[in-house]
């Protein structure tokens, strides 16, 4: 067996090569009254090199192949715990000295074999041997456990996972020094036995010979048996058989049982103190580099090369030697775009942005090798460089295509090399076709999803990475596009982005330049790096998921769904501007007349702006602010307010408001007349400044006149903080409800309440609140605020994100960017396509912008069904819960919670109509639940009853479904906490397994420091959950549910998408996919194709998830745009689709 890492123990590796013979230079120290050689740690690292490289030799491994197990501090301090004594013999022999030269091996050995890519593990309080146990136990690939130390053998077996773990003890494998028997019974030999170098007692008088006559008489079972008696602390049982066989040997453990158990729990290897809540295990990922200086380790050195037309054959010749030895190949591309990405960019407010779908090759990155030391970065389109072809480039990459592809961000690449032709006009889609992934790079992984996967609490980008786990900081892209001398004496091209001049009067300037016009020379290091740095995090990443147990899972999840998502990115969607403006119109004119309202009513009660003003010489600064703010026709800012964020109303944290526009007057902080007058020449406004003199001398009725000229008698209104609390709690004289928290300088004046809000939640109060004149004001309030949330997120930006190339939008897609690893989107976001109307009578209508890639198509829309809720009734096995999925007689979820609040709050009617069924069921959830239900069949007055609980059943379901409290549900609903308990309490009742599930998911979390989703993807919550903030430490529990919940989800939604890539869903219809959608799947699907198209599609949605019982349903539903869709059920019968084209063309 060859294995596919090597766990070097290397406490007995520096220990032995110190102690190895003598150093010419060792020093003679005095120590407990002897004379001890200590041998130099420079003769120590000429011994452990050697001895690691023979190693690897032997092997056939490299040293990223390995992992470094070092000694953490106090390593022996839970053992010492059971006995004090533990190893106190051996530690004491050794003088201050010997331990100098140690750490100082142990350091270089970590730097050196780090520099060529191994991997360093430690952890405090725990001695490696139990760090190496628990890395071989979670090993989901055979490993080598190289050792010098006797007591590891007992870790050779096949581990849990099918991985087999061999040990080898002074390079020597399978040999028991203790004696013929299995390698899992040195634990039992040891602690019966004992070891005197180690301080272990073991039974008295209980030698060598006595195990081995043990064994004779008991047989290996026996002993095995015997063992599991000691573990499990059953003294009694073993007396029994001790006194039954009237056996010696036995009763002599017996006699001596605290000491053999003590014994045991020494020598026992401890992997369960590894990696915890509260002690983690401690990773260094190795880098590969260039510059080592010992001649034995040269071999495995970073060598990085530049490949240009001139020694391109070598490079492909070299290159294809090296790969039969190569695990994967690195790869990362650098790209340019034409001048009208330039303009598009520009166009949406992002000159700094990346257009992917218009960016062509300049060049690539390819890291390979069997110490992945070998990196090649290739030029094809830059400046001043003899650049090969892309024929040349699709040769050489196409060479790699036998390995795994090992890319940070297959968003990118994936498209860009898919779009990718050769001179002669042959596309790189087509040329890829038999390599099996329709035309994009084959046998890909991705570093960004497996860095989310290892730790999702921090960024993903690779130059983040870089300098988090390997310590390495790249250059970054500014710095290696961006030049900077004295004007004029730049190369030709680039954008000038700053000009300055120096102390010394040259006037310079920086540039930003594109990668095509830079020379290949200028990018090699950079772009070098990124596959050096990818290979050591695809190294470091692989170990770790697979000692979580996650490897499988992300292969299974995220890489089918990855093609998908680039597929979809690749075609676009197709997207109806006219429909966009005639939408546009229709809010604007809702916006005029909602405006139209408000502005009546400012005017009836002399807001800002409706009063001509009148100025005294002793103008105030606020005075002068509003004279010029009428003057230049601006809004006068905001005060600056000191906020703490409100963690219970964190819904309502984005502003009901437009930003301010700022001006220097009127964002200044000046108090005196004086020095506004300075301030305004100084911003040249000569004239104004001319007249605030005059006013300030005397003649205030001039500067009054100069003003009221400018003066326009409109309300001077802006949706922000500071004008909606005037109108709220001035103007309209309503109670304040909702207030920041004080602040740090509040707190420290004995105030326990903050500025006032003038958010949304506030004007939720208020609507409830006010008067009718009121509330029909702030109704158009809410309506101004729709249209310019809508124009924000839509009108002002989806024009400029029609690209140049198709008139398509080319969204991408983010995956595994949030810590469920949910789906996310940008430019545009299609998550934030609004489904459902916010206010009575304003549909959501964006979504009908959105159309089929042809005119004889429709877009078809696969949505999950009750997703989230059918994972919690399957995680928590609740029978209320599972009664709304399985069966004959579903339950209707939202009237079981809704059930429960009316007999809270109608006591006298629900015990009314409990009495009035026909059958009354015993159990009393279950009466309330018949009676309810009963309302809806029941007089005018109770069906109205029946809709007004239901509907609250339902706010009360989704509120908590994640956890929310009563603080949190009574801000939501506008209700007191109390109530808001009662809600709660209602729902509990109702599912009170999967509340109870819930609270067990928190305390496996606080337990574990992780949790898992059904298929065992890991979220890490140890850090978050032993934060000394209270906040960050609750967050991490409600975020244990979440994620057991949202990330399972997620899973089940990437799973369809990875059958409908295997399946060739969009190549085998005429049909576009439109992306991952929220809980739906969507596409646009030719008329002609949809039955048959629907009955793979909806298949690929309804597969088995995991260990799932409960049924996965899907509706379908198809329409001549996103936003006008006909439903036909959760069946694609040929019936139901051809009803349902019928109710559509009619």
């Amino acid at each position: 067996m060859k294995p596919t890492r090597i766990l070097m123990d290397m406490a007995s590796v520096i220990w032995t090569a110190l102690r190895a013979g003598v150093d010419k230079d060792s020093l003679v120290v005095e120590h407990n009254g002897k004379q001890v050689t200590v041998n130099s740690a420079a003769y120590g690292y000429e011994n452990a090199v050697n001895h690691m490289v023979a190693t690897l030799k032997r092997w056939n491994l490299t040293p990223k192949d390995c992992v470094l197990v070092f000694e953490g501090m106090d390593s022996k301090k839970r053992r010492c715990m059971i006995d004090p004594t533990y190893k106190a013999k051996r530690d004491g022999g050794k003088p201050p000295e010997a331990y100098i030269e140690y750490n100082k091996l142990k350091a270089q050995l970590r730097q050196v074999w780090g520099d060529l890519g191994a991997i360093s593990a430690s952890q405090d309080y725990v001695e490696g041997d139990d760090v190496l146990a628990y890395i071989a136990e979670n090993s989901e690939e055979d490993v080598l456990v190289s050792t010098n130390d006797n007591d590891l053998i007992v870790l050779n077996k096949v581990n849990a996972y099918g991985a087999k773990v061999m040990v080898a003890i002074n390079g020597e494998t399978g040999l028991n020094k203790y004696g013929d028997f299995d390698f899992a019974l040195v634990t039992l030999y040891k602690a019966l036995v004992g070891d005197s170098s180690d301080g272990v007692k073991g039974c008295p008088g209980f030698g060598p010979a006595a195990f081995l006559n043990l064994l004779a008489r008991y047989q290996e079972d026996g002993l095995f048996e015997l063992m599991d008696l000691i573990r499990t602390g059953k003294l009694n049982e073993l007396a029994v058989l001790a006194k039954d066989n009237q056996c010696k040997i036995l009763q002599k453990i017996v006699d001596n049982w605290a000491e053999v158990v003590k014994s045991y729990k020494l020598v026992l290897l401890h992997p369960e103190w590894v990696n915890t809540i509260r002690q983690q295990l401690e990773w260094a990922p190795g880098m590969v580099k260039a510059g080592c200086e010992d001649e034995r380790l040269r071999q495995w050195q970073g060598q990085s090369r530049l490949v240009t037309a001139e020694n391109y054959d070598k490079a492909v010749e070299f290159l294809k030697s090296k790969l039969g030895e190569t695990v994967e190949v690195a790869f990362d591309c650098e790209t340019s775009a034409p001048e009208e990405s330039d303009d598009w960019l520009e166009a949406q407010g992002n000159p700094d942005g990346v257009d992917v779908f218009g960016s062509y090759l300049v060049g690539f990155s390819i890291t390979f090798g069997a110490n992945n030391q070998y990196t090649y970065y290739v030029s094809v389109k830059h400046r001043d460089t003899l650049n090969i072809s892309m024929v040349q480039a699709r040769t050489m990459i196409e060479a790699c295509f036998g390995k795994p592809m090992l890319i940070q961000n297959t968003s990118f690449e994936l498209p860009v090399l898919h779009n990718a032709k050769d001179e002669d006009g042959t596309l790189w889609k087509d040329a890829w076709q038999a390599y099996g992934q329709h035309g994009f790079i084959p046998n890909v992984r991705d570093t960004l999803f497996e860095g989310s996967y290892v730790d999702e609490n921090v960024k993903l980008g690779l130059k983040f990475r870089s300098q988090y786990h390997l310590g390495y900081e790249q250059a970054t892209f500014q710095e290696t596009t961006r030049k900077t001398g004295p004007l004029g004496t730049l190369p030709a091209g680039g954008r000038r982005i700053k000009v300055s001049i120096g102390e010394d009067g040259v006037e310079t300037e920086t540039r930003q330049y594109k990668m095509h016009e830079l020379t290949a020379r200028e990018v090699f290091k950079y772009g070098a790096d990124d596959t050096i740095c990818t290979s050591a995090l695809g190294n470091f990443y692989k170990l770790i998921m697979q000692l979580e147990h996650a490897w499988q899972v992300y292969l299974q999840v995220e890489l089918d769904a990855a093609y998908q998502h680039a597929k979809n990115f690749v075609d676009g969607v197709t997207f109806n501007l006219a429909k966009m403006k005639e939408l546009e119109a229709l809010d604007k004119k809702t916006y005029e007349q909602a405006w139209g309202r408000v502005r009546g009513y400012l005017i009836e009660n002399g807001w800002e702006g409706t009063i001509p003003p009148i100025y005294t010489k002793d103008i105030t600064a606020k005075e002068i602010k509003e004279a010029y703010s009428i003057v230049f026709d601006l809004m006068e800012d905001d005060e600056d307010e000191e906020v703490e964020a409100d963690e219970d109303a964190s819904d309502y944290r984005q502003p009901v408001v437009a930003e301010a526009v700022k001006d220097p007057i009127l964002s200044s902080r000046v108090r005196t007349p004086a020095k506004f007058v300075a301030l305004l020449e100084a911003e040249g406004h000569d004239d104004f400044a001319a007249m605030l003199k005059a006013c300030l001398a005397g003649d205030a009725e001039g500067f009054t006149r100069y003003v009221q000229t400018h003066f326009k008698g409109e309300p001077r209104f802006k949706m922000s903080n500071k004008m909606m609390c005037k109108l709220l709690y001035q103007t309209m004289g309503l109670l304040i409800k909702v207030r920041n928290k004080p602040t740090a300088a509040m707190k420290a004046q004995g105030l326990k309440e903050g500025n006032p809000k003038g958010d949304a939640l506030a004007l939720a109060y208020a609507l409830r609140d006010g008067t009718a004149e009121q509330v029909e004001v702030l109704e158009a309030l809410k309506l101004m605020q729709m249209v310019k949330t809508r124009m924000s997120l839509f009108y002002s930006k989806y024009p400029y994100l029609l690209h140049w190339k198709d008139g398509k939008i080319h969204s991408s897609h983010n995956q595994c960017a949030t810590n469920t690893r949910r789906a996310s989107s940008s430019g545009p976001n299609l998550q934030q396509l609004p489904k459902h109307q916010k206010i009575e009578g304003q549909p959501s209508r964006f979504r009908e912008t959105f159309v089929p890639h042809r005119p004889d198509a429709v877009i078809v829309s696969m949505d999950f069904a009750s997703q989230e809720l059918r994972v919690i009734a399957d995680y928590s096995k609740d029978l209320n819960m599972l009664a709304c999925f399985v069966g004959d007689n579903l339950k209707d979820m939202h009237c079981l919670t809704a059930a429960g609040i009316l007999a809270k709050e109608q006591p006298e009617l629900v015990r009314e109509l409990v009495g009035a069924l026909s059958v009354r069921p015993e159990d009393a959830t279950e009466a309330q639940y018949q009676a309810f239900l009963a309302l809806a069949s029941g007089s005018p007055e109770h069906q109205k009853i029946y809709k007004i609980y239901r509907a609250l059943g339902k706010k009360v379901n989704f509120t908590t479904e994640f956890g929310a409290a009563a603080p949190k549900l009574a801000i939501t609903m506008l209700i007191d906490e109390d109530t808001a308990q009662a809600y709660i309490d209602a729902r509990e009742a109702a599912f009170a397994r999967a509340a109870e599930w819930k609270k067990e998911v928190v305390e496996e979390a606080k337990t574990y420091g992780i949790v898992r989703t059904k298929l065992g993807a890991v979220r890490h919550l140890a850090k978050l959950l032993n934060s000394e903030d209270r906040y960050t430490a609750s967050k991490a529990e409600r975020q244990a549910v979440n994620f057991r919940i949202q990330s399972s989800s997620a899973e089940m939604t990437k799973l369809a998408e990875g059958r409908m890539w295997e399946q060739g869903l969009v190549y085998n219809f005429d049909a576009v996919c439109y992306g991952p959608i929220h809980d739906e799947t969507v596409f646009s699907v030719a008329t002609a194709d949809l039955a048959a198209f629907l009955k793979c599609g909806h298949a690929c949605m309804v597969q088995p998830y995991a260990d799932m019982k409960v049924p996965i349903e899907s509706s379908i539903s198809f329409g001549p745009s996103f936003g006008v869709q006909f439903e036909i059920g959760n069946q694609p019968a040929e019936e139901a689709v051809a009803e349902g084209l019928a109710e559509m063309r009619a």
